[in-house]
């Protein structure tokens, strides 16, 4: 759930917009004050900063107070909305924020900041740190808000995803599915809402579906990790050729685990029949990790296959060197005499392996 839990805290936009004015949002939205947005939105920047370098809460308030000054001034920006919202989640002001929340609704129940905020300190709540397990009623508190939200905001990507997140971590996938493709109505390209989207149909079993909709990620925002996403569901539906190909792109992006991916690479063309290259892919492999014994012992299965015996032994001997007691590499030996005709030296090694490995007792 972790992976799921952080994006939400991430991208989730909201705060109370009226927290600081008891007149409704419209009634100022037509004729924003850009001068003192921007000088209110400064002061809070500036205590903002004070406050996270001191850790003083008396610092953290004056930034709350600019920024409500701030978006008292400019009620319709998001920016100085999600700022906020920030303010109150780093210092643990979650009650306060609750209440200024509460109380913008109980003057305007059309608030969507506030419900926006509400719906953010939800998802703040929904991982029990305590207890590590997911709190199911904030999820259902968080959905509550985030389709409030929404039904005020039809157009609003960023929310529909979010609600889409949480409906899948509710084990609700029709309604996730329901969410994504809201977002998507809205926003074509949006990543999240694709990636959602993606995961939606890995849930039901459809990885076509799914590598359509990570395949549109990749081509929007093209990066390592898009392209690993793509890659493993090409895996998944047994396309390795497509993963293949789809490693070779996300290794262009330089990426730290980029010799997991080469790793990753060579399964994957040795799957798709593809052995010299495969052997290529793990011969790159073994010369950057010198300890990888499983890179020597695959091109020893492959020279196997190729009936090149002769490479298939060196190769043996080199995954031997580094892991002489591995049964998979020792037993390596056993298929090279059985692929050379060898039977009775093949049945010979075998016993040596058995009579090492014997022990007084066994498990069950």
């Amino acid at each position: 759930m972790t992976r799921i839990l952080r994006p939400l805290l991430l991208v989730i936009a909201g705060s109370a917009v009226a927290l600081a004015q008891n007149t409704p949002v419209a009634a100022n939205a037509a004729q924003p004050d850009h001068a003192t947005s921007y000088y209110q939105y400064t002061l809070a920047h500036m205590y903002a900063n004070l406050a996270a370098e001191s850790g003083n809460a008396d610092t953290a308030r004056q930034a709350i107070a600019a920024y409500k000054a701030a978006i008292a001034a400019d009620p319709l920006s998001a920016m100085l909305a999600d700022e906020l919202s920030e303010v109150y989640i780093q210092f643990n002001m979650l009650r306060e924020a609750r209440t200024d929340a509460e109380d913008a609704i109980k003057r305007n129940p059309n608030d969507i900041a506030a419900h926006r905020l509400l719906a953010r300190i939800a998802v703040r709540q929904i991982n029990d740190p305590q207890t590590n397990r997911i709190n199911s009623a904030m999820i259902d508190k968080a959905v509550e808000e985030f389709k409030k939200v929404t039904e005020l905001d039809p157009k609003d990507a960023d929310s529909w995803t979010m609600l889409g997140r949480l409906q899948r971590v509710g084990q609700d996938s029709d309604g996730a599915q329901n969410s994504f493709q809201k977002a998507l109505d809205s926003q074509p390209d949006n990543e999240d809402a694709l990636v959602g989207m993606a995961s939606v149909y890995l849930d039901k079993g459809d990885n076509a579906k799914a590598a359509d909709m990570f395949k549109r990620a990749a081509d929007k925002n093209p990066s390592a990790a898009a392209l690993k996403r793509l890659a493993g569901t090409y895996e998944q539906m047994h396309e390795y050729g497509l993963a293949a190909d789809t490693i070779k792109k996300a290794l262009t992006y330089n990426p730290p685990d980029a010799t997991d991916l080469r790793k990753a690479l060579a399964e994957d063309l040795l799957n798709a029949g593809q052995a010299p290259e495969a052997l290529e892919a793990y011969a790159a492999v073994a010369a950057e990790d010198t300890e990888d014994f499983q890179s020597h012992l695959r091109m020893s299965q492959i020279y196997v296959q190729m009936g090149e015996f002769t490479k298939a032994r060196e190769e043996s001997d080199k995954a031997q060197k580094i892991e002489p007691e591995n049964i998979e590499v020792r037993y390596n030996d056993v298929s090279i005499l059985q692929a050379e005709g060898k039977p009775k030296d093949a049945i010979a090694t075998l016993e040596k392996i058995l009579k090492s490995t014997e022990a007084k007792t066994y498990s069950a």
